[in-house]
């Protein structure tokens, strides 16, 4: 099944809203809301131009197929389950999925195959048998998901020329999530209000420079872990682990392409280039990671 098809599914959550991925016309429960680009509201990565603007780039935002196939059209579960074997986790600065998609579609000539809003709702914008473009020479083995997320800023906050420690204020003992109104209607599935997972933005060093960050939210790290499990059962060779150094932590630095080719699992953006971030120092590995293999073993998902 292309981007283009349309998916015919039950719902199977209350309001009507599905938990289904589709991976070469199957579907996979994630246990967690889940909109497909052929779903009212959902965000259509085989769109060749601009969704939002009037005008732009024209041209594919994505990949038909995998690269390595002799005959995208004909790729299969099983021939994808040969080959996929990466998550590459990113943000996009964006802090909404919508604007995300925006960036992604009308002006960067990019894809993404999930992207995971502030609510926790997973947006899926292609079949996972095509190459989704966000991770360079991964890609043709990766699975992309694009997390909601302002980024790093400066650890000096006189030092913020985007803005971006507007989004986030003091509520109590919590910091909350407040979006900008110029951005227009966030298009949010849940109401909110949405709050940082820590109450104060976070400190540490990417590619060995030091940044802050404001945490996801607690509804994201949820659909992370229950999109993660669907995808490992959807690509058993995904390892759930990401690259580790000599002191068992997860790695804060460029990996070589040797190492990347050598490695089965999750990486973060970052990991990948050192031109990139993502997911950032906030990001909570072993959080992540322990409720990964917690949901997994309690066997949770499955597919159609």
């Amino acid at each position: 099944m292309s981007a283009r098809g349309t998916v015919e599914r039950p719902p199977l959550l209350g309001g009507g809203r599905s938990d289904e991925i589709v991976a070469a016309g199957a579907r996979f429960h994630v246990g967690a809301p889940v909109v497909l680009w052929s779903d009212p509201g959902g965000y259509d990565a085989s769109v060749q131009g601009p969704v939002f603007a009037a005008s732009g780039p024209a041209g594919p935002r994505y990949g038909p197929g995998r690269s390595w196939a002799a005959d995208p059209a004909s790729i299969g579960l099983a021939e994808l389950r040969d080959h996929v074997d990466l998550l590459v986790l990113h943000y996009d600065i964006c802090g909404i999925s919508r604007e995300t998609f925006r960036m992604l579609q009308d002006e960067r000539v990019l894809s993404s195959h999930f992207l995971l809003d502030v609510d926790g709702t997973i947006y899926q914008t292609l079949d996972l048998r095509d190459q989704a473009w966000h991770g360079r020479f991964t890609n043709p083995r990766s699975i992309g998901i694009e997390i909601a997320n302002v980024g790093v800023v400066s650890p000096d906050p006189a030092d913020d020329p985007f803005r971006k420690r507007r989004w986030y204020v003091r509520d109590g003992d919590r910091l909350r999530l407040e979006i900008p109104a110029d951005l227009g209607d966030p298009h949010l599935r849940e109401p909110g209000p949405f709050y940082s997972s820590r109450s104060q933005p976070i400190r540490g060093a990417i590619h060995g420079k030091e940044w802050e960050q404001f945490d996801f939210t607690p509804e994201q790290y949820r659909s992370l872990a229950l999109l993660t499990v669907a995808l490992r059962r959807a690509f058993p060779r995904i390892a759930l682990d990401a690259p580790r150094g000599a002191d068992g932590a997860v790695r804060t630095g460029q990996l070589s392409r040797e190492e990347i080719d050598a490695f089965r699992g999750i990486l973060g953006h970052l990991h990948v280039t050192t031109e990139r971030n993502e997911p950032g120092p906030a990001f909570q590995w072993e959080r992540y990671l322990d409720d990964v293999r917690a949901i997994e073993a309690a066997g949770a998902g499955g597919s159609r």
